[in-house]
Formats: C-alpha cells, structure tokens, sequence
C-alpha cells in the first residue's frame, strides 16, 4: 500500500514540476479599410462594386453609377463598368484585354498607346492598370482606364476576376476644358467588393 502512494505522490510530483504550455496567442491582424479622400469642391459616391468622387459638373444620371454626364454638354460623360472575364477572355494578360476593350470605342484601328497606371482598392491593394487616350466616332476624345482585380465579389458569392473599365468622353474641342474634370475620377477611383446576397 506505501508503495502505491510513492508511486502517487511521485507521479503528482512529476506532473507539477511539468514545464507548462500556454496557448501562443494568434496575432489578428485587422484589416484596414481605405479610408478616400474626396478633393475639394467635388462629391463622394459610394457605390456596390467601387468608389469615386465626381465634380459637380459631371453628377450620376441614376444611382446606380455607372454614367456620369454633364447636363450642360451631353457628349461630355464617364461611365464606369465592372464586369466579369468573358469565357474567351480567360487567361489574357492585362494588355492584352485592354487592346481588345480599346478596339470597341476607337474609331480607326491604330498602335495601342497605353500607359501603365496604379489603382488602390478599397482594401489598400495597388491594382496594375493601363490607360490610353483615343479618338472615338464624331470627333470625340476618349480616355479609357481598364483594371482587372482578381478574386472580387459582384453582389454574390463568386469571387473571380473582375474588369473595371473606366471611359470619359468629351468633343474633342472642348477636351482641355473637361480633361482636368476627368482626371479627378481617374484619380479617386477605387474597385471594391461589392458583398454576398
């Protein structure tokens, strides 16, 4: 009997002097969302699948977003689109999806003449993006902006990868006056998820 309480207190004595684990506490790392800064003077949209700021003198036509248009100069517009990759678009590069896209509004086929871009999502991620200026039919000038993120939520639960095309146009006569317009939803736009349903 002394021999199964040794045996006991040993065993309880071996397991308190048992160097002890404590969980390693899992470092959280909480994810910052953009916060956009609107310039002066120009007017915050926040819409399902991206943000911008637009100049008063290029307001929403709806609340969806997509055409902004001046109601002084109707050919003086953006629109913005986010859409997914077609199936015959699968595994094209970024230049080479911007050729294509640039095709649909030029107006004579030339030399692609786009210069790289950097888009940051709402996430803080920079995006690669390709910009170019083109003449479209009726005399006007177009800018056109395309982005691809990948893995993007389109108000379901599919992510994948997703194009985000941003066109201005404006006669080119007036250009110089509605470029400056332009460039400030170039420079503040910003793709986002748009959620699950």
């Amino acid at each position: 009997m002394k021999a199964i309480y040794s045996t006991m207190l040993l065993a309880v004595l071996l397991a308190a002097c048992m160097p002890t684990t404590s969980p390693i506490p899992q470092a959280t790392e909480a994810v910052q969302l953009l916060t956009p800064i609107s310039p002066e003077g120009t007017i915050f949209f926040d819409g399902c699948t991206y943000m911008v700021s637009y100049p008063p003198e290029l307001p929403p036509v709806d609340a969806s977003g997509i055409l902004f248009q001046s109601p002084k100069e109707e050919a003086a517009s953006a629109f913005i689109i986010a859409r997914r990759r077609a199936d015959d678009e699968q595994g094209l590069s970024l230049e080479a999806l911007a050729t294509r896209i640039r095709a649909q509004y030029a107006s004579q086929p030339s030399t692609p003449n786009f210069k790289p871009v950097t888009v940051i999502d709402y996430l803080g991620n920079a995006l690669d993006g390709l910009q170019a200026d083109l003449v479209g039919g009726e005399g006007q000038h177009i800018r056109l902006m395309v982005v691809v993120r990948p893995e993007t939520l389109l108000g379901d639960l599919l992510p994948d990868d997703v194009i985000y095309k941003l066109v201005a146009q404006a006669p080119e006569a007036t250009w110089p006056e509605w470029a400056p317009l332009f460039e400030v939803m170039f420079q503040t736009f910003h793709p986002q998820d748009c959620g699950g349903v």
